[in-house]
């Protein structure tokens, strides 16, 4: 069912992001969820995630770039504080 422009506006408020990112799922939990895990909680989460054998390249990107943040000892952030803001593209003139 497709958004009305006042419930648009209302999720890229809320979330910060474009209500069809917001609405995309990983084990069970909405984007938000997830962005809302602190790095050490994502690591947990990805390294025991169940992926198909072709996302085999994806989580060890994901993984080496977490382990990355906690070994400089960034392990404590939540994932919101690592993501750029949302920003609308504004109309053309």
């Amino acid at each position: 069912m497709p958004l009305l422009p006042g419930q648009r506006v209302r999720t890229v408020r809320q979330y910060g992001m474009h209500p069809q990112a917001a609405s995309v799922r990983f084990e069970k939990m909405r984007l938000p969820e997830l962005l809302n895990l602190s790095v050490e909680e994502a690591g947990g989460l990805f390294s025991s995630a169940s992926l198909p054998s072709t996302a085999h390249r994806l989580r060890s990107e994901i993984l080496k770039r977490i382990d990355a943040l906690e070994k400089v000892g960034l392990g404590y952030l939540r994932l919101t504080v690592l993501r750029p803001p949302y920003r609308a593209a504004s109309p053309r003139e």
